[in-house]
C-alpha cells in the first residue's frame, strides 16, 4: 500500500476512534495536528485523574514497545501527565473492539492505584 492510502486509512482510523471515544465518555476529544515538529500525539482525552495523550494506530504489524514510548515522549510534549496506544482490531469495524496498550506503571497512575 502506498503512502498516501496508508496516511488516508489512519486519518480514518483516528476520526472514528475520536467519535467513539466522544460518544462513549462525553468528553470533548481534541484531534491533535501536527505543527511543527514537536508531536504532540493524536488525541487529547480528559481522564477522572488528568488528560491523556492518545495515539492511534492502525497497522498490519505491531511496535508496541516502540508505540508506547512514542504515546510517552508525545505526553511529555504536550506536558500531559498520561498516555495510552489505542490499536485497531484487525477484521473488526467496532472502534471498541480496539486495543489499548500502555505500561503497566501508566496504567496504576491512571486509575490511581499508586502512591
Amino acid at each position: 500500500m502506498n503512502p498516501t492510502a496508508n496516511k488516508r486509512r489512519g486519518s480514518a482510523w483516528e476520526a472514528e476512534l475520536a467519535e467513539h471515544l466522544r460518544d462513549r465518555t462525553g468528553q470533548n476529544v481534541q484531534r491533535i495536528r501536527l505543527n511543527g515538529t514537536v508531536d504532540l500525539g493524536d488525541m487529547h482525552l480528559a481522564l477522572p485523574r488528568g488528560v491523556a495523550v492518545i495515539e492511534a494506530k492502525n497497522a498490519k504489524s505491531n511496535d508496541l514497545a516502540g508505540w508506547c514510548d512514542e504515546a510517552a515522549a508525545e505526553a511529555i510534549n504536550a506536558g500531559l501527565p498520561h498516555w495510552a496506544v489505542v490499536i485497531r482490531r484487525r477484521g473488526q469495524r467496532d472502534p471498541g473492539a480496539a486495543y489499548v496498550v500502555l505500561s503497566l506503571d501508566e496504567w496504576l497512575a491512571q486509575t490511581g492505584a499508586t502512591r
